[in-house]
């Protein structure tokens, strides 16, 4: 299964919003895109609100874009 990510870097708090008409889940972290820092806590972030380990997402796509292709692995 895959999920499409719209990720705002350097926002003031870690947030997930999603937005079920358009099939997207707007993610707001404190993270800056430096080092993959911004991409390791946007997948934190998903872990949490989907209650899955971290270890079963991964981004396919738009690692350095604010728009990523994440996959979920059941």
């Amino acid at each position: 299964m895959f999920i499409e990510v719209h990720v705002i870097i350097k926002a003031s708090t870690n947030q997930i919003i999603k937005d079920l008409g358009a099939g997207i889940y707007r993610v707001r972290t404190t993270a800056a895109p430096e080092k993959g820092e911004a991409n390791k806590k946007v997948l934190e972030l998903l872990a949490q609100e989907l209650k899955l380990p971290k270890s079963k997402l991964t981004i396919v796509s738009g690692l350095t874009s604010k728009r990523k292709l994440v996959r979920i692995e059941k």
